[in-house]
């Protein structure tokens, strides 16, 4: 319970931390293990680090090379991050952004393209941000 009070506290959920004590031939007495166990999450969360899961959501849309640049800026706005860009007779790139960012950029995209083109949505994924 003292290593899992440690990262409770914080606010931290999903983890794993294990602590291995070997017996020196000294009691500590449970005031002593409860002091070294929490040191040791102490140590272990300062070590790690602290990271937050996201929901992204990888999205695909193929455009004529008009639109090219003016979407590349659009999504960048959204804090997208572009994954991959095809050219052939269109462009077609490939996107991740956050899953909260999706609805105010679909928005911004019916405006740039007038309705006539459609972010497709190609799945999602949970990834760890610092």
């Amino acid at each position: 319970m003292p290593l899992l009070d440690v990262f409770l506290k914080q606010d931290i959920y999903d983890f794993c931390c294990v602590a291995t004590r070997y017996y020196g031939g000294i009691n500590l007495g449970a005031g002593g293990l409860t002091r070294a166990y929490s040191r040791c999450g102490v140590i272990a969360l300062e070590a790690s680090g602290v990271s937050v899961m996201r929901e992204l959501t990888q999205c695909a849309v193929t455009l004529p090379y008009t639109l090219h640049e003016p979407f590349k800026r659009l999504i960048s706005a959204c804090g997208a991050e572009i994954n991959g860009e095809l050219f052939g007779t269109e462009v077609e790139i490939k996107f991740s952004l956050p899953t909260e960012e999706l609805p105010a950029l679909q928005g911004k995209f019916t405006e740039l393209t007038a309705g006539s083109f459609n972010i497709r949505i190609e799945g999602k994924l949970m990834v760890a941000r610092r």
